[in-house]
Parts: structure tokens; sequence; C-alpha cells
């Protein structure tokens, strides 16, 4: 077995590097977008990676915009949420992050927060997404 250690990996042309084994199937890609933001008071965004913006459209519902919009919408998109910001203790309900019926568009995402309990939509503290697919 052999270790790479590089600071910098450059695709030789405009495309992602991906990953191969010794015959060249290709074995997986890179993230190419997530973010974790605030979505709770005034939505904010923590740190993110190709990703311009991200908009409040109302309780627990949310548009992320991509820097660079993927080339297709068919990419995959997944995340978590959490009630609170700073994990601090107390009743708290079970909450899931899913995309809306909508479907993606290249250069964005709608998603939604919602608390499993109930169904209803609620602003979370601490949503996490990242995004797999061509851009």
């Amino acid at each position: 077995m052999s270790t790479l250690s590089v600071n910098t990996i450059k695709a030789l042309g405009n495309s992602v590097p991906v990953f191969q084994n010794s015959s060249g199937v290709e074995k997986g890609q890179i993230i190419k977008s997530w973010i974790t933001f605030v979505g709770e008071g005034t939505v904010s965004i923590r740190q993110s990676f190709n990703v311009s913006s991200i908009t409040d459209n109302g309780t627990g519902d949310y548009t992320i915009t991509y820097a660079t919009a993927f080339s297709n919408t068919t990419y995959c998109l997944v995340g978590s949420a959490t009630e609170d910001e700073d994990g601090g203790a107390g009743n708290r309900g079970q909450f899931i992050l899913s995309p809306t019926r909508a479907a993606h568009a290249a250069g964005s995402s709608r998603v939604h927060t919602m608390n499993c309990t109930n169904g209803n939509l609620f602003n979370c503290g601490r949503i996490e997404v990242h995004v797999i697919g061509d851009n």
C-alpha cells in the first residue's frame, strides 16, 4: 500500500478529479457543495463551499444557492438539522432535513426542516447539507 501526501490535487482539464481503482473504475467523487448554517433568528452561513447564499423563505424553509451551478438537476442532497445551535440540554424533539417536493434546480436547492413528532416546519439552530453531483 502506498500513501500519497500532497497539499493540492489538480485536474488536468476543467472537470473535478475522480477516484479510481487500479483498473480505472471510478470509485468515488468529491463533495461538490456543502454548508452549515444557522436556521433560526437571523439566518446566516457558518461555513460553506460552493455556496453563494442562503435564503430564509419562512419557518423551516430555506433556499441554498450555489456559486457554481450543477450541470443537471439529478444531484444527491443530504443533510441534518438540530433544534438548537449549541446542543443545550432540555426537552428537544426529533428533527429532519429534506428537499422540498419541488425538483432541484441546477443553481439552487430548497430544503425544509421539520419536527418528526408532528410534521410541522421548524426553524433549527444548526443545519448541515452536502451535495454530490456533476458541476
